[in-house]
């Protein structure tokens, strides 16, 4: 049977990891919202973006007694994506 420590740090790695799934994917999100013609795929890759970021928020904001808050990795792409949101934010909606 694993000791708890071990555990903590497993799971303080898999939230990482998870964080940074959801980075990766509000990025590539507003990527394809941005490379679109089709206002309805971007106002739907803007929504995909946002309820992404709002899960890697929330598990950052999630109190963590064991292991690191961040990353340097998770802080560059964090910024990176506050960047694209802004961007993405005035791609002209759909009117439907």
């Amino acid at each position: 049977m694993r000791d708890r420590d071990t555990l903590c740090q497993d799971h303080e790695a898999l939230r990482l990891e998870f964080i940074n799934i959801e980075l990766d994917l509000a990025i590539t999100f507003c990527q394809l919202a941005m490379s679109t013609e089709h206002p309805d795929k971007a106002e739907r890759n803007v929504a995909n973006a946002h309820r992404a970021y709002q899960a890697a928020s929330h598990r950052l904001e999630t109190p963590t007694t064991f292991g690191p808050e961040s990353t340097p990795e998770i802080d560059q792409k964090m910024r990176q994506l506050e960047r694209l949101l802004v961007d993405v934010d005035r791609i002209p909606r759909s009117n439907s």
